[in-house]
């Protein structure tokens, strides 16, 4: 018998179903907005409210709790700092009719933070300083020592 097995299936399986929650999750948190139809959004909501809740408290187990949805220790530790800012015990999250799409004429609703939130530093971002910081490097003047070893490596040639 199926009592109590009504839920949002999504038209795919199991893990196909989880795997589309955990992205638009991922990108929810990477982008503080994501824009899909409503089933998709209201399962996302759930599993962001569940990982804004947890990772709020922002101890080794909370950690821990985010780290097992991305193996990405960087975004697990710029999330916890994220979750810092938001205040109260839940509604984190709003969802709102964003507009119709125009291909199927579908109403895409929006995810978004229910209060105003600074988003952290991407890893992208991060990279671009430390390119930077390598060309910085380049530029300056080599060392006494480096410059010697240049030379008797040219000499032994």
């Amino acid at each position: 018998m199926r009592h109590r097995q009504k839920r949002n299936q999504l038209s795919r399986d199991y893990d196909h179903r989880r795997a589309v929650v955990k992205n638009l999750a991922y990108s929810f948190f990477l982008h503080g907005k994501i824009r899909s139809t409503r089933p998709k959004i209201r399962l996302a909501q759930r599993l962001v409210e569940r990982l804004i809740s947890r990772g709020k408290k922002g101890d080794l187990n909370a950690r821990r709790f985010l780290f097992r949805y991305w193996q990405d220790q960087h975004f697990v530790n710029r999330l916890v700092k994220m979750f810092q800012q938001l205040k109260g015990e839940s509604g984190f999250t709003r969802i709102r009719p964003e507009k119709i799409r125009r291909g199927d004429q579908s109403l895409l609703y929006a995810l978004e933070f229910s209060q105003p939130i600074a988003l952290t530093e991407t890893r992208a971002k991060k990279a671009g300083a430390k390119k930077e910081l390598k060309q910085k490097v380049k530029k300056e003047p080599e060392s006494k020592e480096v410059a010697k070893k240049k030379e008797t490596a040219k000499e032994k040639k």
